[in-house]
Order: C-alpha cells, then sequence, then structure tokens
C-alpha cells in the first residue's frame, strides 16, 4: 500500500477488526466504517474505496456505514454494493456484505444466509 493509500485509509471513521461471533468458522474480518448523520451516496462511495484498498492489502473487509438516515442516494448505490448499513438502532446488509467476501466454501451459504 502506498503511502497515499495508507492515508486514504486512516481517513476511515472507525476501523474494527474481528471474528463474526455467530460463524466462528469465518476468518478475522475488518470493518471499515463511515459514519455520517445523513449518510449520502458520496460516504457510501467514499467507505467502499477504502474498503477497497485493505482487501488490496490483503484484508477481509467490510463496507459499513452508519447514521441517524440515508439520502435516497445512499440507499441506491448501497443496494448495488454489499454495504452494511448502520441506521437508527438497525442493522442491515450483514449477512450479504459476509457472504460477498467471496470464500469459496461459504459457512453463510450452509447456514442459509447470504445470496443464492
Amino acid at each position: 500500500m502506498s503511502a497515499e493509500e495508507l492515508n486514504e485509509v486512516l481517513l476511515l471513521d472507525l476501523v474494527v477488526r474481528g471474528q463474526p461471533r455467530l460463524c466462528p468458522e469465518i476468518p478475522e474480518v475488518w470493518l471499515a466504517v463511515d459514519v455520517s448523520a445523513v449518510v449520502d451516496r458520496e460516504d457510501v462511495e467514499r467507505a467502499q474505496r477504502r474498503a477497497a484498498l485493505l482487501r488490496q492489502a490483503g484484508y477481509r473487509a467490510i463496507l459499513v456505514v452508519g447514521g441517524e438516515r440515508l439520502t435516497a442516494g445512499a440507499e441506491k448505490e448501497a443496494g448495488a454494493v454489499s454495504v452494511t448499513v448502520l441506521q437508527d438502532g438497525q442493522v442491515s446488509g450483514w449477512e450479504e456484505a459476509l457472504a460477498a467476501l467471496g470464500m469459496e466454501d461459504n459457512p453463510l451459504q450452509r447456514k442459509g444466509w447470504g445470496p443464492k
């Protein structure tokens, strides 16, 4: 990762790493989190770009956006990519984001979660 790319990743609001509690067979994942009071399309795109940099560096990164509200543009963009959305105390897209990590033998699909 170049210095410029590292600086871009460091602009994330939060980076969390750990193992998904409900699927201990899934290796460690990194959450690339962007937080705004109102999440718009640019927030989703920016977090997506930063999560992609983490993935290019070899980390299993999941894109997460959080806020009180999402604009229509953010909802549309989030629907086009695997995004976990934290909004007003609710979580959506988590299983899909985990399933999109591209694991060959995906334990989420064995449990009936994620895209079919």
